[in-house]
């Protein structure tokens, strides 16, 4: 049937090799497809000399965008996906909500990773994200990162975020915008956090509706962080 619809696109082994910036042209790719698929698996793709990643997923999921054939995707498969050179994730999965899961995505090196900004914003990621294998050493910008995903439950590792770097006082805000992560965790990000040398004091710090624990090395470390780095935090107050 030459109409059939496939529910999987299959890249496995298709060669970038040549390329040293953004994948935009096979973003373009999908975006324009008359394909309706559910899961695009990137499995092998060869990434090794890619740099930039800015926007490759980009709003390619969304029925309402101006793209007529926008696909219905539900999963992307980034598994072994060579990212040990890229700097930047820019809005690589921005404006997908039907993309529930991303599959690999807790193996994918950020050891070079300087902007991870509106990455995953408008995506319609759920239950829990495990990212406690990522490098967040090289990190500048966090702004808009989780922005409306709101359907995520948990973040693991997003404690260990490095705030030593950032590119500007507006590298937090909008992080964790309609987020609530669990008491526990937020908890330990807030310890983490006031615990680093910031070279970008007075941060708009945006961490969704988290819950801190009243009393404890958080609440001191959250006021730390207001007092001495001139921080102004949103959050959910203290549980």
């Amino acid at each position: 049937n030459d109409n059939a619809v496939p529910a999987t696109v299959d890249l496995t082994g298709l060669d970038t090799s040549g390329f040293s910036t953004a994948l935009n042209q096979i973003s373009k790719m999908f975006k324009l497809s008359a394909v309706n698929m559910n899961t695009l698996n990137l499995t092998g793709l060869n990434t090794a000399n890619i740099t930039n990643m800015n926007g490759l997923f980009y709003n390619i999921s969304d029925s309402s965008s101006i793209v007529a054939n926008a696909l219905n995707l539900t999963t992307i498969d980034v598994s072994l996906l060579n990212t040990s050179s890229v700097t930047s994730f820019t809005s690589m999965f921005y404006s997908n909500p039907t993309v529930t899961t991303i599959t690999g995505i807790e193996d994918m090196d950020t050891s070079s990773v300087e902007w991870f900004n509106e990455m995953f914003s408008g995506t319609g990621l759920t239950g829990s994200l495990d990212l406690s294998s990522w490098d967040w050493s090289s990190g500048k910008n966090y702004s808009w990162m989780f922005n409306n995903v709101g359907s995520l439950t948990d973040i693991i590792g997003i404690e260990n975020i490095n705030v030593t770097a950032l590119s500007s006082t507006s590298a937090l805000s909008n992080f964790l915008n309609g987020v609530t992560l669990p008491t526990s965790r937020y908890d330990q990000l807030l310890i983490n956090l006031a615990a680093q040398t910031k070279n970008q004091a007075s941060q708009t710090a945006h961490f969704g509706s988290s819950q801190y624990t009243a009393g404890g090395a958080a609440e001191a470390a959250r006021t730390s962080l207001i007092n001495n780095d001139g921080y102004t935090i949103t959050d959910g107050g203290a549980a």
